[in-house]
């Protein structure tokens, strides 16, 4: 068996993490396996012995090992996760998905973001009742349960592939000698040298723990722990639609160039993304009001009249034989009632669907978007065109919020993943970091000190922010800092030695670095960045508290608002 094993990992040593050949401590099935990011980030894996699970079996298995059936969010992970299909040969097996619909609008069960659909769009086929086997060519969508009575083939059943994060750090210790002494006279030299492991696990299933009583050589420590589920999403941005705050009004087109049929698609949409919001004007809740048009504008629902789910039926908008005329007055009507009833701590969105752009009125249809986004609100444009994608609505949407209708099955859940999105905003008075995403959603918020300080006490003002003196893991975050400050000027970056060690104030594992020659210094320890030439800068060791030969200036990196977090407070 080993020797079939050994070319098999070597062809997928390229392209997937290898199995560790090591005695790492994963408990009863487990096995452990490199994570997709670096050596000591990896997951004991265990599958199931019934290959012949449904999809609600199979994630009932691993949450009843405490472990779960895998989200992915990026093309790394899926090359991951699929690779695992060959690594530990299952074939196939569930991915833990739950397509969203009426009442649970997450497609994971680990209710992370639905943030990345698959190489081809796999998961907008996502719908009630269907859920995805992962095979070493991606995603393949199933029926979470075969259907008894249907005559057509089917054979959706496959094994449970379980996983929890499992991390471990290594640390050499110093040479140790241990004496018992029974009294004054009776001393016992311990036994000649053993090699001894000291393993302690947590929260799983824990091996035994030796304790060395002899004189040992350079020892290994090897600590296991088990964080949370991981949290594969970006750094911010948490996505809960129960709790976005948020100011929405919905803008219907419900012309003559929408049929009988889209118009009804479109309100039952609408009214299926309402049951994952929850309604009023506190933290936490979301004010919607609904505008219809065709040759004039009508205001269906204001902010307050939906106050709990029982009023999302309360209303409707019937079909018009009228043509489409007055989209920009319907825009204007939409911004006037978010201006009028918006809360200081929530940003304004418009969800404009239609089918038609009348490119007779574009230069209005743009400046009432733009004035719109302009003063902070989000502007989606939902397009039910069956003749593929309008330019016009695609133009005056803001960038990253126009969707297709095409994708009928999900665009209620990606209405609400808008909104999450629409909810990470920075407060007033700070600069979003958000170059690597379309929709602008922040990485950090920023804002520089207006006076140079000492690091320790620039690091006890951002933590009085609820911040961290902001850190720096790449060139284009580099680049954003310098550009918070004037030239040449030096400030500090959240890297600290600590114990001997440089740890981020992030708590990142990232090894970025750009010291300049000669540095880190030994007996200084802290950090401090500044600009060399063009837009290079070098970072230099300096001592943490020394206000005459270094008090320097500062940006403290500050989290946005969410739909999970209030950054007012």
């Amino acid at each position: 068996q080993e020797g079939m094993m050994l070319p098999l990992l070597l062809s997928l040593f390229l392209f997937f993490p290898p199995l560790v050949i090591a005695d790492y401590p994963c408990p009863g099935n487990y096995t452990w396996y490199r994570g997709p990011d670096n050596f000591q980030d990896g997951y004991c894996v265990t599958y199931s012995d019934d290959f012949l699970l449904d999809g609600p079996q199979a994630i009932k298995y691993c949450e009843g090992m405490g472990a779960f059936a895998p989200s992915i969010h990026n093309q790394k992970q899926l090359d991951y996760w699929s690779g695992m299909t060959v690594t530990a040969g299952v074939g196939h097996y569930w991915l833990g998905t739950n397509c969203p619909h009426e009442s649970d609008p997450y497609t994971w069960t680990d209710k992370s973001r639905t943030d990345y659909f698959g190489p081809n769009k796999e998961l907008l086929s996502c719908k009630k009742g269907t859920g995805f086997h992962i095979h070493d060519t991606g995603f393949v969508l199933f029926a979470l349960v075969d259907d008894p009575t249907s005559s057509s083939e089917q054979f959706s059943a496959a094994p449970a592939l379980c996983a929890y994060p499992f991390t471990f750090t290594t640390t050499p210790e110093p040479e140790v000698t241990t004496t018992t002494v029974a009294d004054p006279d009776d001393v016992t030299t311990a036994e000649p040298e053993v090699q001894t492991t000291t393993t302690t696990a947590t929260q799983r299933p824990t091996t035994t723990t030796t304790t060395p009583t002899t004189t040992t050589r350079p020892t290994t420590t090897t600590t296991v722990y088990t964080p949370p589920l991981p949290d594969l999403t970006e750094a911010y941005c948490n996505c809960e639609p129960s709790t976005v705050y948020l100011d929405v009004v919905f803008v219907v087109d419900n012309s003559a160039d929408m049929t009988n049929q889209m118009l009804g698609a479109a309100v039952a949409a609408i009214q299926s993304s309402m049951f994952g919001v929850t309604f009023g004007d506190k933290m936490f809740q979301t004010q919607v009001a609904i505008v219809s048009f065709a040759s004039d504008v009508k205001v269906v629902v204001e902010f307050g009249d939906l106050k709990s789910q029982s009023d999302i039926f309360s209303w409707n908008i019937p079909h018009s034989t009228a043509k489409s005329t007055k989209m920009s007055s319907a825009i204007d009507t939409a911004t006037s009632i978010v201006s009028k009833g918006a809360r200081d701590f929530t940003r304004g969105v418009i969800v404009l669907i239609s089918n038609s752009y009348n490119q007779l009125d574009d230069a209005n249809l743009v400046e009432a978007s733009d004035a719109f986004q302009d003063d902070g609100g989000v502007f989606i444009s939902i397009d039910y065109s069956t003749k593929g994608e309008l330019a016009g609505l695609k133009k005056i949407a803001s960038p990253g919020y126009y969707l297709n209708n095409k994708n009928a099955d999900s665009v209620e859940a990606q209405i609400l993943y808008a909104f999450c999105d629409a909810n990470c905003f920075c407060s007033d008075g700070l600069t979003a970091y958000d170059t690597t995403n379309e929709r602008g959603t922040p990485q950090g918020c920023f804002h520089a000190a207006m006076s140079a300080a000492v690091y320790d006490a620039a690091d006890e003002n951002c933590q009085n922010e609820k911040g961290f003196v902001a850190t720096v893991h790449d060139a284009d975050k580099n680049f954003f800092l310098l550009s918070l400050f004037d030239k040449s000027k030096k400030y500090w970056i959240g890297y600290k030695r600590t114990n001997g060690a440089f740890k981020w104030e992030d708590n990142s594992k990232e090894t970025y670095t750009n010291w300049a020659p000669g540095n880190p210094v030994s007996n200084k320890d802290c950090v401090f960045a500044q600009q060399t030439s063009g837009f290079n800068t070098q970072w230099l060791s300096a001592d943490c508290r020394d206000p005459i030969n270094a008090s320097h200036l500062y940006a403290c990196q500050l989290r946005p608002c969410d739909s999970t977090y209030n950054c007012w407070i």
